[in-house]
């Protein structure tokens, strides 16, 4: 018998809360702004948490385009990163196999070969990073929130992969996420966005 969703974090070996963490949202929480998401922890200082949303293409902003819009992931488009400065934007990178991302000032590394991305390098990118994306907006926990939450059973808490902060739009990267997890989380990885509807 399956372990009821809420519960399914609870029961679990929990992961450190620190940069380069993927916080993936219970199976069926109910707070719609993070459901079925999956959200990359790429800041975190004594009191507060920072994480940008990697599953969900924004659809108030227009398609990525410049001069290096050839580094950028399809679909070249923004994405919704969170709802704290929802018109800021943040870039996040995938560094080139052999590049040590701390040798280069306008990268900040926070997981591997993975690193937040100042774009205003701009030439300086080129060879170093394979692929990118802009998130417009961030989210920013109270880390004893969080906690709280993570207490709650509302996130399951893993280390992230290059492959997820540049997934397909085509891909469900929560389901993908939760494949990729110790059992019993993988039998939920095909859980419903609508199990009410089910």
């Amino acid at each position: 018998m399956l372990i009821e969703p809420r519960e399914l974090f609870t029961d679990l070996e929990r992961n450190p809360v620190e940069v380069g963490q993927l916080l993936i949202a219970a199976p069926n929480l109910e707070d719609q702004t993070y459901s079925r998401n999956v959200v990359i922890i790429y800041n975190q200082t004594s009191q507060f948490t920072e994480g940008l949303m990697l599953n969900r293409v924004s659809d108030v902003a227009p398609p990525v385009r410049g001069i290096f819009d050839e580094l950028y992931a399809p679909p070249k488009a923004f994405y919704y990163g969170g709802d704290v400065e929802p018109m800021g934007t943040l870039t996040i990178g995938v560094v080139a196999p052999g590049v040590n991302a701390s040798k280069h000032p306008f990268l900040a590394p926070i997981a591997p070969r993975v690193a937040m991305v100042d774009v205003r390098a701009g030439e300086e990118m080129r060879g170093v990073l394979t692929h990118m994306r802009s998130f417009l907006g961030r989210f920013i926990w109270d880390n004893q929130e969080l906690e709280r939450q993570i207490e709650d059973g509302d996130w399951y808490v893993a280390p992230a992969l290059a492959s997820d902060v540049i997934a397909p739009a085509s891909v469900d990267l929560w389901a993908e996420v939760m494949r990729r997890q110790p059992m019993p989380l993988p039998l939920y990885s095909t859980f419903p966005q609508e199990p009410y509807y089910n």
